[in-house]
């Protein structure tokens, strides 16, 4: 529903080997540690129809976040290890063949945020709350141009991991007798799927062109929530009843959801665009898709227990089917060769999906929760001027959500999704890019926006978000812009600043009070060139502003508190041959 991003690398070169390294350290503020940065990317034409292209990247981010109880400053360090390997066959003159290998692994050796209750960058847990993730994706596309139109097949299959631990000695400890020792809620995920898709697009040079095509996506997603903590059994049987501690918690294991759940999805596009006049072009669209999506859960242990009030094991089965049309329509004004007017009416579609944790017996929660959708409006204007030394986009927007889906909490602090009322966003973009000399660019952007409930949404009874309640997250003003100069002469020296502002923002619909956003963050960048080489120096967020970009409410006053990157200091090799 927020819109797709195309992700497209440059493609293997059969003409000429190319080859690129950089090399770079950073320091972020008050870490004594160093980050480094390592990326090569080598081509290789193996012939003058087909080449080979290799991108590697390893890279650490240092640490900013002390963990008190784990006895680590500057713990959340991130190591990202990765890479794409891409070849391109052109089998004949309309024909090619492409291949992209692309895998991501990252490392989080802790949480990137504080605690309210301990103290500023201060998080305070037994040990060390990892988040480690990885993907690979392969995918090929063969190409075939016929006289009239270009045919496009792919495949594609994708297999993504999650692993993490979290500390749940202050959110299950009193379930537990106030048991000391830490308690674990370790989570493995993981997700395996494939896509085919078939695109048919127009080479007409006429009034008309248009594209079809038809999708299919199935994807597999295993996960596997668990709690331990050593004594559980026994503190249960303290606590609940002799006996029931080998029921709810065989080897200390006092909570089990393994999650499994198939979606499946196919749809067929479209899209005609009509030039009906050298100024006016008509373009409709849509997508028709259907869509399936099964679940099996599974909750056994002490925290199924209080929810259900049984010791047997829970078992619930979902199965959410759903269909739809997603039309789009836009019409534009060629006012002059350098300014066009459009309008643009499009629509959007969200899965829904199950919750893993059973119903319980004094609050119901559902099974499941269904899709949203949302409906966009927008008018624009792009123009330039005579020399196109100064482009400008502007563009205005109102975006009506239904059925939104919500995050809320049980009694005892499990998660689940449900659907609430009506939303709606409206504001206005502005987008500049001006370089009136080869020396100077410079480019600018600047947003507004308003977020807020149509209807009322009630959490539980006494426990209601009013109609106009501003959505979570949703700053009304947002700006960033960068200005570069190049100086020329032979080694080409360059300076680059930039600036990033966000509005204050809410955190939940039932605390008004902004506590996110409300920062400015400036940066700068300069350096030369020596032959084939490029050496740059920077500094990110120079006022060293440590700016709340995100929360997570786990009670009125227990804050987790994501900032902005601290002060980043760093230099940069960059070496082609």
């Amino acid at each position: 529903m927020g819109g797709a991003v195309n992700y497209i690398p440059n493609k293997p070169d059969t003409g000429s080997f190319d080859n690129r390294f950089q090399l770079g350290i950073s320091n972020v503020d008050g870490n004594g540690s160093l980050g480094h940065v390592a990326k090569a990317m080598l081509n290789f034409p193996v012939s003058n129809t087909f080449a080979v292209r290799l991108v590697l990247d390893d890279r650490r981010d240092p640490g900013y976040i002390d963990n008190l109880g784990a006895h680590r400053d500057d713990a959340n360090t991130t190591d990202v290890f990765g890479g794409r390997l891409l070849a391109t066959w052109q089998i004949d003159d309309s024909t090619s063949l492409n291949w992209m290998t692309l895998y991501q692994r990252i490392k989080n050796a802790d949480t990137s945020n504080d605690m309210s209750t301990v103290g500023f960058m201060k998080t305070d847990t037994a040990f060390p709350q990892y988040f480690n993730t990885s993907a690979l994706i392969n995918t090929v596309n063969l190409k075939h141009a016929f006289p009239w139109a270009e045919l496009t097949l792919s495949a594609s299959s994708h297999k993504k991991s999650q692993h993490s631990d979290t500390d749940a000695t202050g959110f299950f400890g009193a379930l537990l007798g106030g048991l000391a020792t830490p308690i674990h809620l370790p989570q493995s995920a993981g997700a395996d799927g494939h896509t085919v898709e078939a695109r048919l697009t127009s080479k007409s040079d006429g009034p008309f062109e248009w594209l079809v095509g038809a999708i299919y996506d199935e994807t597999i997603i295993d996960y596997d929530d668990t709690g331990f903590a050593p004594g559980a059994s026994h503190a249960i049987d303290v606590l609940y009843g002799p006996g029931l501690g080998v029921l709810l918690a065989p080897n200390d294991q006092f909570y089990n959801a393994p999650l499994r759940v198939r979606g499946q999805q196919s749809a067929l596009y479209s899209q005609v665009s009509w030039t009906f006049s050298p100024q006016w072009k008509l373009t409709l669209g849509g997508r028709y898709y259907s869509t399936n999506i099964s679940s099996t859960t599974i909750g056994a242990g002490l925290l199924s227990y209080l929810v259900t009030g049984s010791t047997a094991s829970s078992l619930e089965v979902g199965d959410q089917r759903s269909n739809g049309f997603s039309p789009m329509g836009s019409l534009s004004y060629q006012v002059t060769d350098r300014t066009m007017v459009y309008g643009l009416i499009s629509t959007g579609f969200r899965f829904g999906g199950p919750n893993d944790n059973p119903p319980g017996k004094t609050q119901s929660t559902p099974s499941t929760f269904g899709p949203d959708k949302l409906t966009n409006y927008e008018l624009g204007v792009r123009t330039s001027n005579a020399s196109k030394s100064l482009t400008a986009g502007f563009t205005s927007y109102f975006i009506n959500w239904k059925n939104i889906q919500l995050r809320t909490t049980t009694p005892v602090g499990l998660a689940y999704a449900v659907n609430g009322g009506g939303a709606y966003s409206y504001g206005l973009e502005a987008n500049f890019e001006w370089q009136p000399t080869k020396h100077f660019q410079w480019n600018g952007s600047l947003g507004f926006n308003l977020a807020k409930l149509v209807d009322p949404y009630q959490q539980y009874a006494g426990r209601v978000a009013p109609a106009g309640t501003p959505l979570p997250g949703s700053s009304k003003w947002q700006a960033s812009s960068a200005a570069s100069y190049y100086f020329g002469g032979t080694y080409n020296p360059f300076i680059t600043a930039t600036f990033q502002y966000r509005s204050k923002a809410t955190t939940d619909l039932f605390d008004l009070e902004p506590k996110m956003g409300n920062y400015s963050i400036y940066g700068l960048r300069s350096g030369f060139s020596v032959g084939s080489a490029t050496f740059t120096a920077y500094i990110d967020n120079i006022g060293n502003k440590r700016g709340v970009s995100n929360i997570s409410v786990l009670s009125p006053t227990n804050l987790w508190r994501y900032y902005t990157t601290p002060r980043t200091v760093g230099v940069l090799a960059d070496f082609s041959f």
